[in-house]
């Protein structure tokens, strides 16, 4: 009976940490706050990218122009007509994407490494799409990527690794959903 009970604790265990963390480089599915309009998106075209980081939230300028570089690689490397220079890009119909960091934890790799779960590795943003004439709101988004594994793998993955799942995730929102 009592072993009966260690083997279901331990299904528990490895359940919860399945349930609880992702690949750290998964795509975790933006969440639309205003959307981008499909006739939008067919066009658009990218003049900037930003980041930074709201109040009260601890980021290095070297981590914001980082996670902008990776950003940039993503959709580059995604939708290669989307990004284009300012200096050359027609007057109107341009955007500027502007990520606005709401948290940015790095965790504690010990308490991943001790129990599954614990130690979060968690970064949320607001993704603005906004029209580089106007100034004008075109989109919002929001990104969340945690990440919770346990173990060696747990200790090991460091923010760095998250940030490409996030950045990812950040690209993900120029894809066409199709329904």
């Amino acid at each position: 009976m009592l072993r009966c009970k260690s083997v279901f604790a331990l299904l528990a265990v490895v359940i919860a940490a399945l349930m609880l963390g992702a690949c750290a480089g998964d795509i975790a599915t933006p969440v639309p706050v205003t959307p981008l309009a499909s006739a939008e998106r067919a066009h658009l075209q990218i003049s900037d990218i930003t980041a930074e980081a709201k109040p009260g939230v601890v980021m290095t300028s070297f981590e914001l122009t980082r996670i902008v570089e990776r950003v940039r690689a993503e959709i580059g490397a995604q939708f290669p007509t989307v990004l284009v220079d300012a200096s050359t890009a027609p007057s109107g119909g341009t955007c500027k994407m502007q990520i606005l960091f709401s948290q940015y934890d790095r965790g504690n790799s010990f308490a991943r490494f001790m129990i599954a779960g614990a130690g979060q590795i968690h970064i949320d943003a607001d993704v603005l799409l906004i029209d580089a004439q106007s100034g004008q709101l075109l989109a919002k988004y929001q990104v969340s990527k945690q990440f919770a594994f346990g173990g060696v793998y747990g200790a090991s993955t460091k923010i760095e690794d998250v940030e490409e799942g996030s950045t990812r995730s950040v690209a993900e929102i120029l894809r066409e959903k199709k329904t």
